[in-house]
Parts: structure tokens; C-alpha cells; sequence
């Protein structure tokens, strides 16, 4: 099950980076998340519990970009679920802080003025019975990361 999706975000790209990278926040804005926790942080390391199903994996960032505001993950070896996917940020027009991404940061991010677009991309080689959990919770990947 490969998702792909691209969405302006009301925050500069550095701003909305540094918000993504923080994974145990991730949870406050996406509904596909239940907890997120580091297991390694300066290997970039962490766990992440699906809020659909009962599932939990371990992943690792095997790109950390802050310059380009990209990073790359992929599931370890150990984990239920084969998955992979990557986010990049890149600074565009002026915008307010409207999405709950924004609204996440709170004050622990200062967003600028200007907005940026954010693609993201998933790969999940997921057991269909994961698949159609995820499916069935009817919230789509887009809206997932606008909630």
C-alpha cells in the first residue's frame, strides 16, 4: 500500500522540520497515531503505535537532512510490518497557522510568516488484516496529516 500526498503548511520549512523530527508530538496531529517514542534518539531510533489496530513497530531515520528538511525512515528488521517513507519540506507562499500540525507546535515552535509544502510518502507492506483496519478507521492519508 503505497500513499503519497503533498500539503502547504502554514509554517516556514525549518519550522515545520523541526515540528515532523519531534516524533513523540507526531500523535497530537495525526489520528493514524496512538504514542510515538524514542527507543534510540541520537540513532533516530523510535516505536510507533497504530491507533487503528493494536500495533507497534520500531523504525529508523535512514535520512536526517535539517538543510533540506528531509528525512527517510524505513520499519527494522524486527518489526510486524515492512514500511518505509519519507517527508520533505519546502518554503513557499506566506500562510496562517490553521492545521492542527500548527496548532501542535504550540509555543514550543515559533512559525514564521512564511508557509512552505510538505510531501510525504508511505510505503507499508502491511498484513491485510493491518491494511484493512487502517482502511476502515475512514481517515484518509491526507486528511490524516490535516486533522
Amino acid at each position: 500500500m503505497l500513499q503519497r500526498t503533498t500539503l502547504a503548511v502554514p509554517a516556514s520549512a525549518r519550522d515545520a522540520f523541526r515540528l515532523y523530527a519531534d516524533l513523540p508530538l507526531q500523535p497530537l496531529w495525526s489520528p493514524w497515531l496512538r504514542s510515538v517514542r524514542w527507543v534510540d534518539e541520537p540513532r533516530r531510533e523510535s516505536e510507533w503505535t497504530l491507533a487503528a489496530v493494536p500495533v507497534s513497530f520500531v523504525a529508523r531515520d535512514t535520512t536526517y537532512d535539517e538543510r533540506r528538511c528531509e528525512i527517510a525512515w524505513e520499519t527494522t528488521a524486527r518489526a510486524p510490518l515492512r514500511a518505509r517513507g519519507g517527508v520533505r519540506f519546502v518554503d513557499v507562499a506566506p500562510a496562517s497557522p490553521t492545521t492542527s500540525l500548527a496548532r501542535a507546535a504550540g509555543e514550543r515552535y515559533a512559525a514564521d510568516a512564511a508557509g512552505c509544502m510538505m510531501t510525504l510518502s508511505v510505503e507499508l507492506g502491511t498484513p491485510p488484516l493491518i491494511e484493512r483496519a487502517l482502511k476502515a478507521s475512514g481517515v484518509e492519508f491526507g486528511d490524516a496529516m490535516l486533522a
